[in-house]
């Protein structure tokens, strides 16, 4: 990773519409040595998005432009689409949280949010290469679900096998 894409992935954008909740992310986003950029809602987290974010942090429920309308419209973009979105909640239903992934969410994360989960979430999120586009990660995705289901067949053929071989020796 070059060092500007190294700068780019240390930037994150926290998009909340509680003050309260951007100062604590801020402060600590930049106790583990991250660059931060706030915005108070949707629209202003759209502008912010292309000043070199290499994840963002938002809300999902917020005035003006809620967060999966917001990341909807990232995923739109060609220059922000790869800039992994992880959404933070109160809200404990799970269709929320669906709702965010269907958006185009990397993660979801519940409020109040726990330190080490934050880090480990966004740690991993900000190692991903912009130049992995997603297709490229669906492609692989796609590939390692079909090893997966191509082990598993092989998995059961041989139980199948084996049960066949117990069969025979019974007779």
């Amino acid at each position: 990773m070059s060092m500007e894409a190294s700068a780019v992935s240390r930037t994150i954008l926290v998009v909340d519409d509680e003050l309260n909740n951007r100062e604590i992310l801020r402060d600590l986003l930049e106790d583990e040595g991250f660059k931060v950029l706030l915005a108070e809602d949707g629209r202003d987290g759209l502008r912010k998005s292309t000043l070199g974010v290499g994840a963002i942090l938002m809300d999902v429920i917020m005035p003006q432009m809620d967060g999966l309308t917001t990341c909807r419209q990232l995923k739109a973009n060609e220059a922000t689409r790869n800039i992994p979105v992880l959404f933070l909640s109160a809200c404990p239903e799970e269709q929320i949280q669906q709702a965010a992934y269907r958006a185009g969410a990397y993660d979801f994360l519940h409020k109040p949010v726990r330190a080490s989960e934050l880090r480990a979430k966004l740690g991993a999120a900000t190692q991903i290469d912009p130049a992995w586009t997603f297709e490229q990660r669906r492609a692989r995705y796609q590939e390692l679900v079909q090893r997966a289901e191509t082990a598993q067949a092989v998995e059961e053929a041989a139980a199948n096998n084996l049960l066949d071989q117990a069969c025979l020796t019974e007779l």
